[in-house]
């Protein structure tokens, strides 16, 4: 299983990707642009792995 964690910001986000398994960090973490270039970015980076192996969790936010 590999996990991909995504922090999000106004007109950044970052990522990171690690093994689930043994903790391993294989993408550091990366800023891409909110946009679509920035998101094609961030699935090329991920898209030689198993859909079915992928978790991607993001921070959420709520306003009060």
């Amino acid at each position: 299983m590999y996990l991909v964690g995504i922090d999000i910001g106004k007109l950044k986000h970052s990522f990171c990707l690690l093994e689930k398994e043994t903790g391993e960090i294989l993408v550091e973490p990366v800023f891409f642009e909110n946009n679509r270039d920035g998101f094609n970015a961030l699935l090329s980076s991920f898209k030689h792995l198993p859909q079915k192996d992928i978790l991607i969790g993001m921070e959420g936010y709520r306003s009060l």
